[in-house]
């Protein structure tokens, strides 16, 4: 019976080097007659180990850093809403409060002056 294309995946993926045998097992499986020698030629070459190696191991690299990532985005976003957010808040609450103090005391909101070229007239008695 051929092996189906997840099942030959898991066989490529269990180890990293191919014993004769497996190669054998491995060919006689694939029901195409060209491609069993080429198969097994390119998978006994170093190249080819190497890059199934270099693979394995950018893969697991990549796995391990989007992990790792993924917590350090959790840790990050959870001191936002503990820390940073109520900081917000109180800054806000406290510049409405010296803008309402400003304006009881007879100052221009937001602590506005009137430009510096205009005069204004003295009070009237």
């Amino acid at each position: 019976a051929a092996l189906s294309l997840p099942r030959l995946a898991l066989l490529r993926r269990a180890s990293f080097t191919f014993t004769s045998a497996q190669l054998s097992t491995l060919t006689s499986r694939i029901d195409m007659p060209g491609l069993t020698a080429n198969l097994a030629l390119f998978l006994e070459r170093p190249a080819a180990k190497k890059a199934r190696r270099i693979g394995f191991h950018v893969i697991r690299g990549v796995k391990i850093f989007l992990h790792g990532s993924g917590r350090t985005a959790w840790v990050v976003g959870t001191t936002a809403l503990l820390l940073v957010v109520p900081l917000v808040f109180e800054i806000d609450r406290e510049q409405q409060a010296a803008e309402m103090e400003a304006m009881q005391l007879g100052g221009a909101p937001g602590g506005l002056q009137a430009p510096q070229g205009l005069v204004m007239p003295p009070p009237q008695r």
